[in-house]
């Protein structure tokens, strides 16, 4: 009998008790995600691509603004954009839409972008929505009648993000030549300016210049300026601040309120006319012209004078002014019946606004009645 042992076999249809090693099995399932995964990342590279905007145009309106305009957005990866918004509140998203004639490419984002009547012209912030709700920052656009400016940019790199920004401002009705401060977080290694724009259209003609802020300083939370209008400058103002260093806008000056600014305060020299000469001839219908400078030279009704202290003495002598030049006005008086015979101050104010705000008043010298002379 032969000492070799027989061989032992599985029976017939039973698998072997060898298995396979659960290595081999694991690596070759990752294997097999992996490559799924890479041909999905071929096929559809913009799936995992974060779109990205690099500028923005409008087409302006007639008088130049982007109202109511065709606006488009160029960049990269745009195929995945659902939507656009504009603002960085829901009001200001409400009031700012870019929906009408939405249409997306690879590279552009086009709309008509429409802006409520109630809607602030300035600069906003620009986001992107995407097919699975992700937002992406898309710089800010600038919006709306900006008058008095000239050469603006539609877009700017700048988000909500960026660390410099403006938040407040030190007043709303500043005089001129007085400091002015702006408030926010600026870099003190770069430099800034300060662009102020009208936003009552109908102040704008006749405008010898646009606010100005004059030796600009720049500190880490601050921006300090000499604020000026000039002679005859009306309107409301709101401003942008722009980083001259880097050629972006920053955000955060479009949410403040709107300025009016006073210009130089008249300052009397005399008067001329019969009632400047004789207060038997200041009655009700004698006409006096007041020299000195400063005038709203624009329109004899941008002045109001004021005689007197009291509501009755104001009411009972007017000075209605009826024409104006750069180095007078003429106005014609009025005195009620029974005004007690004295010595009146007079003060003048200057309109700022088509809103008809006054500038704080100036004491222009005395009218005299009964007494023989006038002193301005």
């Amino acid at each position: 009998m032969s000492g070799t042992e027989p061989q032992r076999h599985s029976p017939r249809g039973k698998k072997s008790g060898t298995l396979r090693s659960p290595r081999v099995h694991s690596c070759n399932t990752y294997a097999v995600v992996w490559a799924l995964c890479l041909a999905l990342a071929v096929v559809n590279p913009a799936a995992y691509a974060t779109p990205a905007v690099t500028g923005a145009t409008c087409t302006v309106n007639s008088d130049g603004w982007c109202i109511n305009s065709a606006l488009k957005f160029d960049g990269t990866d745009l195929a995945t954009v659902t939507a656009l918004r504009i603002g960085s509140t829901d009001t200001e998203q409400q009031n700012i839409t870019c929906t009408d004639k939405f249409a997306v490419t690879a590279t552009t984002i086009s709309c008509t972008v429409a802006m409520a009547s109630s809607a602030i012209a300035g600069l906003y912030p620009a986001t992107l929505v995407l097919g699975n709700g992700t937002q992406v920052e898309a710089g800010s656009v600038l919006l709306g009648a900006l008058w008095e400016t000239q050469g603006m940019p539609t877009w700017t790199s700048t988000t909500p993000s960026s660390p410099h920004k403006v938040t407040g401002e030190s007043s709303s009705w500043p005089s001129t030549g007085e400091a002015w401060t702006i408030s926010g977080t600026f870099d003190p290694a770069k430099s800034y300016s300060v662009v102020f724009y009208n936003t009552e259209a109908d102040a704008v003609p006749g405008n010898p210049s646009p606010v100005t802020c004059a030796a600009l300083s720049v500190a880490a939370t601050k921006l300090t300026c000499t604020i000026i209008a000039a002679n005859g400058v009306m309107g409301m103002y709101r401003f942008l601040v722009k980083d001259t260093t880097s050629d972006t806008l920053l955000l955060g000056s479009t949410s403040l309120n709107s300025i009016a600014v006073n210009p130089p305060l008249p300052a009397v020299t005399g008067a001329s006319g019969e009632c400047a000469t004789s207060s038997a001839a200041c009655i009700s219908g004698a006409t006096l012209t007041i020299k000195g400078t400063n005038f709203n030279h624009r329109d004899a009704l941008y002045q109001r004078f004021s005689v007197g202290v009291t509501k009755a003495q104001r009411s009972a002598i007017r000075l209605a002014p009826t024409a104006v030049s750069e180095t007078d006005v003429t106005a014609t008086l009025t005195v009620a019946d029974g005004t007690p015979a004295g010595s009146y101050p007079v003060f003048v104010e200057v309109q700022v606004c088509m809103m008809q705000m006054m500038s704080p008043l100036r004491y222009v010298g005395n009218l005299v009645l009964n007494s023989g002379s006038l002193r301005l």
